[in-house]
């Protein structure tokens, strides 16, 4: 039974994650007139960064703000749809290479270092276009990160995300590609987990103004529920297994008990036969010292008559 507890452990740890619950698949549903808002430490990403996660646009106002960094000036804003797609104050306008209907769950991912100051952006997995910054300029720390509006004006996401980070990292076509692949119901640790520096698990936690609520995807949920049961049906197979081999080898150890009986028995015996034999052989040494005398006795007579026949002799 500590085995099969043992087994599920392992096999079901993963749907409730590094924090211990759903966070990676509970999304939030931002309404009309709500936002997240609070001050990260930037400092890891001034000269790094990519900031990644999954989307359903549901508005239907003009601009709909996923996310947007403010510090004097607009430093970083991602909307739904790529209409507006800044850094350092500088807009790229990508909405006419985005294809993705409202109310479908998509991934983006937006990129850039000093390295490279190339600001791109990513819509599940396609790059959608990139921008040259200038040299030397890095990201501004100690401003306000604002989820689901951009602040000053009344522009709302009206829309749900999940699984939404930033990384202190460039990632590339192919890591992107990946996150992709893997899809937003993956619950499996973060590849990129050294890097991750804003992380959902605990933006899920922050304060939130107006209407922001708590959703699982249906669709996940749906999938975890048959991985599930798959993985039920294993334990179960699994715990069938350990009972026919817990019967083997109680029959195993019931046989080996019964040859350890026959072998004392065997033993025994052969013991009883050891010490008739040695009984034995002490007669027959005993014997064989009772025959030595008299035959040592009449060596001795024998030698008498010659000497009294060699004496005759000679006085004849």
């Amino acid at each position: 039974m500590l085995l099969f507890l043992s087994i599920a452990t392992l096999l079901f740890t993963p749907y409730v994650g590094a924090t211990g619950s759903f966070s990676k698949i509970k999304a939030l549903k931002f309404s009309s007139n709500s936002y997240i808002q609070y001050s990260p430490d930037m400092s890891p990403l001034t000269n790094v960064f990519s900031i990644c996660g999954w989307i359903k646009d549901i508005g239907s106002s003009s601009y709909r703000t996923i996310l947007m960094y403010y510090n004097s000036i607009t430093e970083l804003l991602i909307f739904t749809d790529g209409s507006n797609l800044a850094l350092f104050g500088s807009y790229q306008h990508l909405q006419s290479k985005f294809s993705v209907a409202k109310g479908h769950w998509h991934h983006i991912c937006s990129t850039w270092s000093l390295a490279s100051r190339s600001h791109s952006y990513y819509v599940n997995g396609v790059l959608l276009g990139s921008r040259q910054t200038t040299a030397g300029r890095t990201l501004k720390t100690g401003g306000e990160l604002t989820l689901g509006r951009w602040s000053g004006y009344n522009w709302p996401f009206n829309g749900e995300m999940v699984y939404l980070n930033v990384y202190a990292k460039e990632l590339s076509s192919s890591e992107i590609a990946s996150m992709v692949e893997k899809g937003m119901c993956n619950v499996e640790a973060d590849e990129h987990e050294s890097s991750r520096v804003i992380k959902w698990e605990e933006l899920v936690k922050l304060r939130s103004t107006g209407t922001v609520t708590d959703v699982y995807i249906d669709e996940c949920l749906v999938q975890f529920r048959s991985s599930f049961d798959q993985k039920v049906a294993k334990l179960e197979g699994a715990e069938r297994k350990l009972n026919e081999t817990a019967g083997e080898l109680t029959e195993t150890r019931q046989k080996l008990n019964a040859t350890i009986v026959e072998l004392t028995e065997t033993r025994e015996e052969l013991n009883s036969t050891l010490d008739g034999l040695l009984e034995t052989q002490q007669k027959l040494n005993s014997t064989i010292d009772t025959r030595t005398e008299p035959r040592q006795e009449l060596n001795a007579t024998l030698d008498e008559l010659k000497e009294v026949l060699a004496n005759q002799n000679n006085t004849w």
